[in-house]
């Protein structure tokens, strides 16, 4: 992927205003997915961006995601077997932020994983 475009959309995400803390845990988990899968540090975050390489390739793969996915679905189960309504809620807010950072990386895998967590607990991006 082109660099340029990546830290574009990571610095868009990091400077938006959001008032809604729903809005905010899907916003940081969305970002996290985002710099995980391409190894961006925050200190790279805040460089100027003609210090950029023209590049940017994936340090974790779809397998990778992929777990990460049903890591977040097991947790997402937990809660609601445990009935804990809070990290029901969270659980769902960062899922909709996984699969939004997803879309922005591949969105043949996104409409996957969207499937998957519509058909398995009704959460949609």
């Amino acid at each position: 992927m082109e660099k340029v475009k990546l830290m574009n959309k990571l610095r868009e995400l990091v400077h938006a205003n959001h008032y809604a803390s729903d809005r905010i845990t899907i916003n940081q988990s969305e970002i996290a997915v985002i710099m995980q899968t391409y190894g961006i540090s925050w200190d790279e975050l805040k460089r100027p961006s003609f210090t950029f390489s023209s590049r940017c390739k994936m340090v974790r793969t779809g397998s990778d995601l992929r777990q990460e996915l049903e890591d977040n679905l097991k947790m997402l189960n937990l809660a609601k077997e445990k009935q804990n309504h809070s990290i029901e809620r969270d659980m769902e807010l960062i899922l909709i932020g996984f699969l939004k950072g997803v879309s922005f990386i591949d969105q043949q895998l996104s409409e996957e994983f969207s499937l998957i967590a519509d058909k398995r607990y009704g959460v949609t991006a």
